[in-house]
């Protein structure tokens, strides 16, 4: 008997559709010893994701919060095994990041990816953008 053998990988340029979106699941619960490693090892000494006290002190959140770039960083990785894990070297870029809102210790993150367009690329022939 000949079973069938699917190895995870992401997408090529061919198999991306306009307006697909793509839910990333599961999500990923964010803790607060993820946060403390993240922003040590960054260096970023804000004590706004460090100083419990110095936080409590300080508004508008009066709470220690999550590291942006480590939520930008979770986004992305959620994204990866559906969507180029194994089909892409490098992400070309990003643009229009927002934070609307601060992640806090506890929050579950979930991301999911609208194609809004595609083309190939003009800078780079024989790649795809």
């Amino acid at each position: 008997m000949t079973t069938k053998r699917i190895t995870q990988r992401g997408l090529w340029f061919e198999e991306f559709e306009v307006g697909t979106t793509y839910e990333h699941r599961p999500g990923r619960t964010v803790t607060e010893a993820d946060n403390v490693l993240f922003t040590t090892l960054t260096m970023n000494t804000q004590p706004l994701h460090l100083d419990a006290a110095e936080s409590e002190q300080t508004g508008p959140f009066h709470e220690r919060l999550v590291n942006s770039m480590f939520t930008l960083s979770t986004l992305v990785g959620l994204s990866v095994a559906q969507l180029t894990q194994g089909t892409i070297v490098a992400n070309l870029g990003f643009t229009e990041i927002a934070f609307p809102a601060p992640v806090r210790h506890g929050d579950t993150i979930y991301a999911e990816t609208l194609v809004v367009d595609k083309r190939l690329s003009s800078s780079r022939p024989g790649r795809v953008s």
